[in-house]
């Protein structure tokens, strides 16, 4: 066997080299340390493939592919999906990791024919991609690390083919993501993000030509998590979302319509003592609101909390506050006032 390297060739030994084990040259007794550290590293070069087999290591994988075609005498429906997973896990001792991998893509379309397949009346279909990962490393028993995201994508359209018609059609896209520690002694935080967005619209056709006619919406929307725990110190959650929609119906000159809001929710506890605050606001066309509430609470003692909103519309500016207390294990009470309209002159 030869060996190539850039620039030379390494040829087989001669008999001349072949020597009894423990044999070593009578040469300068310091030389042969020195050969034996060089011999190491040239004799790894020169494997010429790496011994994956003793590595801690398996790749698990499957895939898929369905496709199909139905007929009747008036009607076609055709579907075609692929899948793909991929595990690969990795573990030594105490430390393990674990690594998942999907994709998915699928599509169906169906046609309908007044009694005959050459006479298509109408059409419609959907279309979907998906791919998601997730990581999880492990170190001893309570030591974990999770991370993953997800996103998709997905399409439907229908629509008739006769001269008075509508198309329909709707996108959608998304995603989310999560993240994860556990350490020892019940400490641990997590993190969790998600959004999708979505947006359709309905066409109208008279004799083949857009009559003007049009119906549409769109949506989006976000929420996020996150959470620490301290274990016996204590621990705090937030969360938020936002969310937004829109929707058109009419003709082009018709005025639009649509919503918008959030929330944001924080809380924590911190040995007896616990606490929580929340806000919230939408708004629309026709006017906007914003409400805020807190508690706090003391366990073995009481808790106090309160709570106003405000609105507007037309003009005018309405308050709504009130206020809830309890003390040693009572009932609550809640004192409120009736709603301090603002009117401006």
């Amino acid at each position: 066997m030869h060996l190539r390297w850039p620039g030379r060739m390494v040829r087989p030994m001669g008999k001349h080299t072949q020597r009894k084990p423990g044999y070593l040259p009578k040469v300068a007794a310091s030389a042969a340390p020195f050969a034996l550290l060089l011999a190491a590293p040239a004799s790894a070069l020169a494997e010429p493939t790496l011994p994956i087999e003793g590595l801690p290591l398996g790749h698990q994988e499957t895939a898929t592919f369905d496709h199909g075609l139905h007929t009747t005498t008036d009607a076609a429906h055709g579907s075609l999906g692929l899948t793909r997973h991929d595990v690969l896990p990795v573990g030594a001792g105490g430390f393990s990791a674990l690594s998942d991998f999907r994709h998915a893509l699928s599509d169906t379309q169906e046609l309908t024919g007044g009694g005959s397949l050459t006479a298509v009346k109408s059409a419609g279909g959907t279309a979907a991609v998906s791919r998601s990962q997730r990581h999880d490393v492990r170190l001893g028993s309570p030591v974990r690390l999770m991370s993953g995201n997800e996103q998709h994508f997905t399409r439907s359209c229908a629509g008739t083919l006769a001269p008075s018609s509508a198309d329909t059609c709707l996108n959608g896209v998304g995603g989310s993501a999560e993240n994860g520690v556990w350490l020892p002694y019940g400490v641990d935080a997590l993190s969790q993000d998600s959004g999708q967005a979505d947006a359709g619209h309905i066409l109208s056709f008279d004799a083949g030509h857009f009559t003007g006619d049009l119906r549409g919406g769109a949506g989006v929307h976000r929420s996020a998590a996150q959470a620490v725990d301290a274990g016996q110190l204590g621990s705090v959650v937030l969360n938020s979302e936002q969310h937004g929609l829109g929707q058109f119906t009419g003709r082009l000159d018709h005025p639009l319509s649509g919503n918008l809001g959030a929330n944001h929710i924080a809380g924590g506890t911190f040995g007896p003592v616990s606490g929580l605050l929340a806000t919230t606001q939408s708004a629309d066309p026709g006017g906007a609101s914003n409400s805020f509430r807190g508690s706090l609470t003391v366990n073995e003692v009481g808790s106090t909390g309160g709570a106003v909103t405000a609105s507007g519309a037309g003009g005018r500016l309405s308050l709504s506050p009130s206020v809830t207390g309890a003390a040693l294990g009572q009932p609550p009470v809640t004192v409120s006032t009736p709603p301090l309209v603002i009117t401006p002159q």
